[in-house]
């Protein structure tokens, strides 16, 4: 039964972001599927959340929810804003996904999750391109959805997710899923996120250097190569590609700030309100860069709470290695998020559950760890009473 709550709040994750379920509010009962899991998994095995390997969660981050509250109630500025919220709820799911993975994971859950991610990914860019892409000029300066970041970040996550964990035995599956996330990486490419097709490159530089699959690294070089390739022989293809998509209809003549759709202004004018007020911030701000924006909004003091938080999670995604799946996946999540975050405001604890996937795997990645501890404790008493 938890096992099918878990899953049937992933898939709600995905529903939630269809466009036009947020505006009319429908996107509250499926968010509100969250809660009712974490309270479930609480209910079921309370003490692991307690364990010293997810302590640092919420450990780490009181201090900062301290911080914020004081200044809040000190100053006319709002520091309990939505970064705040989201990450709340990035750790409580999190803490969530922990709970169940140690209780309830396996191969088959995750192969499980991973065709469950391909196909709500493929069917939820399909309601996009049909309401917003088909037949839409490329190289305009408009954009045809408005979401197209947050969608870019879930399309990718689920491509990440989904190609590692779902491993089909029929060759008809496997080309199946293949043909899948290209697919989605289409979708991210006509929907000119260029925060999210950066991560996007980051993942398959990975693939092509790194992938421990030697199979998998000649097959992503080449079908890389052949778009660069068809790109640099075709006028026509290299104007969609680079002016279209990678610039998004600007012309980099005019600088890099319209390039970058006045990117490098807003990150001046940050530093700027930085500077004046660079021990405490100004409280509720918004600029597409997360590192500045949380130094403007919550100064020095606030923000390097901030990032020693990340620079734990970051320690222990390093220090888990890429072993497994599980841990390849959060080590790969975890890196396209912080390459985003350098173009985007909330990444990677938002906007709302729009990075939900990333803390998913975290808490997998953690749980996997603590089994593995616990069956090396089990080994160990069982050899010191076989002595005994």
């Amino acid at each position: 039964m938890l096992r099918l709550l878990f899953l049937l709040t992933v898939f709600g994750s995905l529903v939630t972001q269809i466009p036009g379920f947020i505006e009319r509010g429908w996107d509250a009962p499926l968010k509100f599927l969250w809660l009712v899991t974490f309270a479930c998994m609480m209910l079921f095995d309370t003490q692991s959340a307690l364990d010293r390997r997810v302590r640092f969660l919420y450990l780490y981050l009181l201090p900062f929810l301290f911080y914020c509250a004081l200044m809040t109630a000190s100053t006319a500025s709002l520091y309990l804003n939505v970064d705040v919220t989201n990450m709340l709820i990035s750790v409580m799911v999190c803490l969530t996904s922990y709970i169940f993975f140690l209780n309830f994971g396996s191969e088959r859950l995750l192969s499980q999750l991973g065709r469950l991610l391909l196909v709500g990914a493929l069917l939820l860019g399909i309601i996009v391109y049909v309401l917003f892409f088909r037949g839409q000029d490329l190289l305009t300066r408009t954009y045809a959805f408005d979401a197209k970041n947050s969608m870019g970040q879930i399309l990718l996550c689920c491509a990440v997710v989904g190609g590692l964990f779902w491993r089909p035995t029929l060759s008809v599956m496997r080309w199946t899923k293949y043909a899948i996330i290209l697919t989605l990486v289409y979708f991210i490419m006509i929907m000119r996120s260029r925060a999210t097709i950066l991560s996007l490159a980051y993942v398959i530089a990975y693939l092509i250097f790194r992938a421990p699959d030697r199979r998998v690294r000649y097959v992503v070089f080449a079908l890389t190569a052949a778009v660069v390739f068809y790109a640099a022989v075709s006028p026509s293809a290299y104007h969609v590609l680079v002016d279209g998509i990678l610039l998004g209809g600007r012309d980099i003549e005019y600088g890099l700030d319209e390039a970058s759709s006045g990117r490098v202004t807003g990150i001046r004018e940050g530093l700027d309100i930085i500077a004046d007020n660079f021990w405490l911030g100004v409280g509720d701000r918004y600029l597409d860069c997360m590192p500045v924006a949380m130094m403007m909004q919550f100064g020095l003091v606030g923000a390097s709470m901030v990032f020693f938080y990340l620079g734990a999670i970051w320690w222990r995604v390093e220090r888990q290695g890429t072993w497994h799946n599980v841990h390849l996946c959060t080590y790969l999540l975890f890196y396209a998020m912080m390459f985003n975050s350098l173009f985007e405001a909330k990444p990677p604890f938002g906007p709302g559950i729009k990075c939900f996937l990333l803390w998913l795997m975290l808490g997998f990645s953690l749980a996997l760890e603590e089994r593995l501890d616990r069956a090396e404790n089990v080994v160990d008493e069982t050899e010191t009473c076989d002595s005994v």
